[in-house]
């Protein structure tokens, strides 16, 4: 499931995520109009976007982790990532879709793909656990 939610999350990033004019914009063009879609370029979704190149370096670690029978740490990076598109993917989904810029299809696309990443890191981190405690008896 980690696997399958990274590479949902790392499609939906370069998807286009917003189209101003005739151009269509991935989630990583998007930093410089995240004014117009009505966010403060300071708060969290401006630095969310600002910061949003670490999304594929996570997911893609995440996926590396699990192949590698990494639990704990496969768990833990697909959860970081997860929770980091899915909340900056929701939060431009939930933008207006209408004006100068329009905001496309492809960030809830990423937040849905963000929850099978998420689900993937729990269940990868319950079994994690049930490892340690029965390594621990």
């Amino acid at each position: 499931m980690i696997t399958v939610g990274s590479l949902g999350v790392l499609v939906g990033t370069f998807w286009p995520w917003v189209a101003s004019g005739r151009r269509n914009r991935s989630s990583y063009q998007i930093f410089e109009v995240v004014e117009r879609l009505g966010f403060a370029p300071g708060g969290a979704v401006g630095w969310g976007l600002r910061l949003w190149p670490i999304v594929p370096l996570l997911v893609v670690c995440a996926s590396i982790a699990a192949w590698y029978r990494r639990r704990l740490a496969a768990g833990l990076l697909a959860g970081l990532g997860a929770l980091y598109a899915g909340g900056v993917g929701l939060a431009m989904g939930s933008a207006p879709r209408s004006g100068l810029v329009r905001v496309l299809g492809a960030p809830t696309f990423t937040a849905i793909a963000a929850g099978v990443l998420l689900a993937g890191a729990v269940v990868v981190l319950i079994g994690a656990v049930r490892d340690r405690m029965s390594q621990a008896r």
